[in-house]
C-alpha cells in the first residue's frame, strides 16, 4: 500500500524561521508513523486527491516539540476530509 501526502504550504506563527527544516522533519517523521499505524484499517481504500485540507488551530507549549502536535492535526484533517468524500 502506498500513501502520498503533499503539504504545499504550512503556516506557523510564533516560530523562528530558522527552525523550519527541523519542524518539517519532525512533522514528516511523526505523520509517517501515524499513517503507518492507520494503514491496517484502510482495507478497500481507493485513490483520492484532495485539493485543500484545513487543519485545526493548535497551540504548542514552548518546551513541546511541534512535530507530534502538527502531525496529529494533519492526520485529523485528512481523516475528516476523506470521511466526507462520497
Amino acid at each position: 500500500m502506498r500513501i502520498e501526502v503533499l503539504i504545499d504550504e504550512l503556516v506557523l506563527h510564533g516560530f523562528d524561521p530558522r527552525e523550519r527544516l527541523a519542524i518539517g522533519d519532525g512533522l514528516t517523521t511523526e505523520l509517517g508513523r501515524l499513517l503507518a499505524s492507520d494503514a491496517p484499517s484502510w482495507r478497500g481504500a481507493r485513490p483520492a486527491e484532495v485539493a485543500h485540507v484545513a487543519g485545526p488551530r493548535i497551540t504548542i507549549a514552548p518546551a513541546q516539540p511541534p512535530g507530534p502536535a502538527l502531525a496529529g492535526a494533519v492526520r485529523s484533517a485528512i481523516a475528516t476530509t476523506m470521511a466526507a468524500k462520497p
